[in-house]
């Protein structure tokens, strides 16, 4: 469970510099004398350990029992109402938010 936390607060923490920096990064490239002779374009380094950390994440959760196919392998039932909304829902609706805000912004040019 605390692998699964940390994993969560450093993928908030990436998709924020990833809103804030935007997607595609634009570096210059120099001259010998230090003069800007064009710009090259690359994807944001955090998108990557941002993709390893999605990848992990739902392994652990199934591990943890919080999918359903994850309560069946370690033979646990759900009986009655399902719960109230709590943090880890709050936590899933903030993350799908982000990353529908990152597909906006990659859609729309990059925000470089």
């Amino acid at each position: 469970m605390e692998r699964l936390c940390r994993l969560e607060d450093e993928a908030a923490a990436l998709r924020s510099a990833v809103r804030a920096e935007g997607v595609v990064l634009k570096l210059p490239i120099q001259t010998a004398k230090g003069e800007i002779a064009s710009w090259q374009t690359i994807p944001n380094p955090a998108l990557l350990p941002l993709r390893k950390i999605g990848a992990e994440l739902p392994a652990l959760g199934a591990a943890l029992g919080m999918t359903p196919h994850g309560r069946q392998t370690l033979g646990l039932e759900v009986i009655g109402e399902p719960p109230p909304p709590d943090a880890l829902d709050e936590l899933k609706a903030r993350y799908q938010r982000e990353r529908a805000a990152m597909k906006a912004a990659h859609a729309n040019g990059g925000g470089a």
